[in-house]
C-alpha cells in the first residue's frame, strides 16, 4: 500500500471503514424495480447486519452510506415500518447519506437543477440535525468544474469521485483540490474573501479513485487510511461475516491502528486537515461518457426545455424553488439526468446479429426487445412524472406551461407556401439569398452555408463566413468494427485483465464486424431551397425565412438509419438584427442498430481560433483547458461563444465537438478549434444501458449570433 504519493505507507493509527453500495436507477433492473429493492431488500438488510454487530458487544460495526434520495425516499414511502426502522437507524449511526442524491451527468443539468438536489441532503440533515459536507459521485469518469462552485455554496468541501473499471480515468491526482477559477466573480457565501474584498476562488477536495468505485487508501500526512468499500451497481450491503472478516483483514494490516466505521463526512474532516498541502487543479474535467444522452434527443431536448421553463418560474418569482410542489416535482425532472438509461445490454439484451432495419424489426416484437426498449421509455417518463406531480400538488398552471414547452421540441410541419423557389445558377456556383439585410450564399450541393454577410457593429459589413469555411452542414457518420476496436485500445488500454471481457461488451458492438457495417462519412444533397417572408401570426414576430430541404443517399440509408430527409430553417425574427435562428428537422428516421451519429456543423471565419470559450452550467470554460484523458473532445454545453461576438446557443442538442466532429476517438490530445464547432444531433454509439435506436422524427432548435 502507498501513500497519496505514490511512496511507501506512511505509520497509520486509524483505519476508516466507509461502506457503501453504487446506486444505480437501472440497469440492473427495470427503474421502478431497481427503487422497490433499495427500499424492500437493501435498506433492511444494513439495518438488520449493524443491529447484530452491535449485539455481539465490542468489534467490527457496520454503518451504511447511501445517496440522499433514496434514503429520503424510504422516509416519504408508505410503509410506516420502513420509514420508523429508517428514522432509527438514522438515529443509531447505522444509515447515514452523503450530499448527491445520485450520480447524474452533471453537464446535462443546469445549475438550479442541480441545486435541488442538493437540496434533499440539506433536508435530511434538518431533520436530523447534521451537517453534510461530502458528496460521492462514481462510476462516471468525470465531471465539469461547475460543480465546484455549486458544492461550495452547499457547504460541501469533499467530493469522491470513483471510475467504473471499464472506463478511462483522468490525469489528476488521487487527491487534489479542485478550485474554480471561473466563478471568482461571483460571490459564493461559503467562501472566505481576499484581502482586496473579492472573494476568493470556490474550492473542494477531490477524492479521485481510478478503475474501480473505492479502495483502500493513505491520506498523506494525516496517518488515517480510508476504507472506500464500495458494493457493485445495486449490491450489498455486506452481512455480519463480510463486516468481521473486512476487519479481520484490515487488523492484519495495522495492528497498531484504530479501525472503526465512518461516514463520507468524517473522511472530509480528515482530507480537510491536511488540504493546504494538497495540489490544486484549476482544470476542467469533462465527462468521457457524456455522448450518451445524443442517444435519445427528444428526450434530452424536452429536458432542456422544462430545465428552461423550471429555471424562468423561480427567476420570474411565479414559484419559490422550495416550493412543496415544485420541489417534488423537481426531484423527478432530475432523474432524467441520472447516468442510468436504461437496461444493461450485455445482460438483459446481449444479441450480436441483428442490425439492420429489417433484421431488428424481426426481433423487436420479443419479449426480452420489447423490454429492453420498455427501459428507455420508462427513463423518458420522468418528464411526464414531473408534469403529474405539479398537477397533483395543484399546480396545472406551471403543468400547462411545461407541456406547452415540450411540444415545441417536437418535429412541426413545415410548409413552403408562400416562398420563392431559388434556382441552382447555371455555373454551379452557390445559391444566392437575402434575409433582409443579411447576403447568404449556399452551397449547391450539401446546403452549408459558405457566406454569410452581416451588418458590422459602427457601420459597414462583416462576413461571418468564407474562405472554405461553412456553416450548418448536416452530415452523417457511420461505424464499424476497426472504429471501435481503435476506441478499445485506447480508451481501454488501462482496463485491468479481469475486466476486459464485459468491458468489451460496454465500450464496444460485439458481432459488429460480422454485421456489413461501414465507417464512412456522408453528406446529404440539396434538394431544395426557398426563401421569403414569414408574416406574424398567432402573437409571434415576423421573420425572413430560407428553408432548404436535404436528402440522404439510399446507399447512405441501407448502410444506416439516416433520415430520407432532413429540413434546415434560418430565421432573422424581426426585432432581433443580430442573430439567426436556425432549426433542424428530420421525418421518418427508421430503426436500425448500425452505431451511427448525425452532425451539424458551424466553421464560422474568427480573428482568432483559440479564443472560444463554452459555458457549462453557467461557467465558462476553454477547450483548451481541460487535463489529460479528460474530455478533450466532447462536451455538453449551452452556448459557444468567441471573442469577436460570434456565439452558437445550443438550445436542444447540447452535445458539441470543438475542432471536429469527433466520436469513438480518445486521442488525449488538444481540439484544433481552427476546425470550429460541430453539434452531435443524435448518436447510438455507445450501448451499455443507452437506448441503441431511436426511430420517428426530431426537431433541434440552434441561435447564431454576433
Amino acid at each position: 500500500m502507498t501513500d497519496g504519493a505514490g511512496g511507501p505507507a506512511a505509520a497509520v493509527h486509524t483505519v476508516l471503514v466507509v461502506a457503501k453500495s453504487h446506486l444505480d436507477v437501472g440497469f440492473t433492473d427495470l427503474a421502478a424495480a431497481v427503487r422497490e429493492r433499495w427500499l424492500r431488500e437493501l435498506l433492511p438488510r444494513a439495518v438488520h447486519t449493524a443491529a447484530a454487530l452491535r449485539d455481539r458487544g465490542v468489534g467490527p460495526r457496520l454503518c451504511w452510506t447511501t445517496p440522499s434520495w433514496i434514503l429520503h425516499e424510504a422516509l416519504e414511502d408508505g410503509d410506516q415500518g420502513l420509514r420508523a426502522m429508517v428514522d432509527a437507524a438514522v438515529g443509531a449511526g447505522d444509515l447515514a447519506w452523503h450530499a448527491a442524491p445520485f450520480t447524474t451527468h452533471t453537464e446535462l443539468v443546469d445549475r438550479s437543477l442541480f441545486a435541488h438536489g442538493l437540496s434533499i441532503s440539506a433536508r435530511l440533515d434538518q431533520r436530523f440535525g447534521r451537517r453534510t459536507r461530502a458528496a460521492k459521485l462514481t462510476d462516471v469518469p468525470g465531471h465539469t468544474r461547475a460543480v465546484v462552485s455549486l458544492l461550495a455554496e452547499a457547504g460541501v468541501d469533499l467530493l469522491h469521485v470513483g471510475v467504473n473499471p471499464a472506463a478511462a480515468s483522468p490525469d489528476v491526482p488521487e487527491l487534489f483540490r479542485w478550485r474554480d477559477d471561473a466563478a471568482a466573480s461571483v460571490a459564493h457565501p461559503s467562501e472566505p474573501f481576499d484581502a482586496t474584498g473579492r472573494p476568493d476562488p470556490p474550492a473542494i477536495n477531490v477524492l479521485y479513485r481510478s478503475g474501480g468505485y473505492g479502495a483502500l487508501q493513505v491520506l498523506a500526512g494525516s496517518g488515517v487510511a480510508v476504507d472506500l468499500w464500495v458494493d457493485g451497481d445495486n449490491d450489498g450491503p455486506p452481512d455480519v461475516d463480510d463486516v468481521v472478516a473486512r476487519w479481520d483483514r484490515l487488523r492484519l494490516a495495522h495492528p497498531a491502528a484504530e479501525i472503526r466505521a465512518a461516514t463520507l463526512d468524517d473522511v472530509a474532516d480528515v482530507v480537510r486537515s491536511v488540504a493546504a498541502d494538497l495540489p490544486v487543479l484549476n482544470a476542467e474535467i469533462g465527462d468521457t461518457w457524456i455522448h450518451g444522452i445524443a442517444s435519445d434527443p427528444s428526450k434530452t431536448a424536452a429536458f432542456r426545455e422544462t430545465c428552461r421553463r423550471r429555471r424562468s418560474w423561480i427567476d420570474s418569482g411565479a414559484v419559490a424553488a422550495d416550493d412543496p410542489a415544485l420541489w417534488s416535482a423537481s426531484t423527478e425532472l432530475l432523474l432524467v439526468a441520472e447516468h442510468t438509461w436504461g437496461l444493461d445490454q450485455k445482460t438483459h439484451w446481449p444479441d450480436t446479429d441483428h442490425w439492420s432495419e429489417s433484421a431488428l424489426a424481426s426481433v423487436r416484437p420479443r419479449p426480452a426487445t420489447r423490454r429492453f426498449e420498455w427501459s428507455w421509455s420508462e427513463q423518458r417518463s420522468y418528464l411526464d412524472r414531473f408534469l403529474q406531480r405539479l398537477e397533483a400538488a395543484g399546480r396545472s398552471d406551471l403543468a400547462a406551461d411545461a407541456r406547452a414547452g415540450m411540444l415545441l421540441t417536437g418535429a412541426a410541419p413545415v410548409s413552403v407556401d408562400g416562398l420563392v423557389a431559388l434556382s441552382r445558377p447555371d455555373d454551379g456556383g452557390p445559391i444566392r439569398a437575402r434575409l433582409g439585410p443579411l447576403e447568404v450564399a449556399v452551397d449547391p450541393h450539401d446546403g452549408a452555408l459558405v457566406e454569410l454577410v452581416v451588418d458590422a457593429e459602427g457601420g459597414g459589413r462583416r462576413d461571418l463566413v468564407g474562405g472554405g469555411r461553412a456553416l450548418g452542414r448536416v452530415g452523417h457518420r457511420t461505424y464499424d468494427a476497426a472504429d471501435y476496436e481503435r476506441w478499445f485500445s485506447t480508451y481501454n488500454a488501462g482496463t485491468r485483465p479481469e475486466d476486459r471481457d464485459w468491458a468489451r461488451w460496454d465500450n464496444t458492438k460485439p458481432g459488429l464486424d460480422r454485421s456489413g457495417a461501414r465507417s464512412a462519412w456522408y453528406a446529404p444533397d440539396l434538394v431544395g431551397a426557398w426563401t421569403g417572408r414569414r408574416d406574424a401570426d398567432g402573437g409571434g414576430p415576423g421573420a425572413e425565412v430560407l428553408v432548404l430541404e436535404l436528402s440522404f443517399s439510399d446507399e447512405t440509408r441501407s448502410l444506416s438509419a439516416a433520415p430520407p430527409w432532413v429540413l434546415v430553417g434560418y430565421e432573422l425574427v424581426d426585432g432581433r438584427p443580430d442573430e439567426l435562428s436556425v432549426w433542424v428537422q428530420w421525418v421518418g428516421k427508421a430503426a436500425a442498430r448500425w452505431p451511427e451519429s448525425t452532425w451539424c456543423s458551424f466553421v464560422p471565419t474568427v480573428a482568432d481560433d483559440d479564443a472560444w470559450t463554452m459555458s457549462k452550467m453557467g461557467e465558462d470554460v476553454s477547450p483548451l483547458d481541460v487535463v489529460s484523458r479528460g474530455a478533450r473532445t466532447l462536451h455538453a454545453a449551452d452556448v459557444v461563444r468567441h471573442r469577436d461576438g460570434i456565439r452558437l446557443e445550443l438550445i436542444d442538442a447540447p452535445l458539441v465537438a470543438p475542432g471536429s466532429p469527433s466520436l469513438l476517438r480518445f486521442e488525449d490530445r488538444l481540439p484544433d478549434l481552427a476546425g470550429g464547432w460541430h453539434v452531435c444531433l443524435y448518436a447510438n454509439v455507445w450501448g451499455t444501458n443507452f437506448p441503441m435506436w431511436c426511430p420517428g422524427d426530431a426537431r433541434f432548435r440552434l441561435t447564431l449570433g454576433w
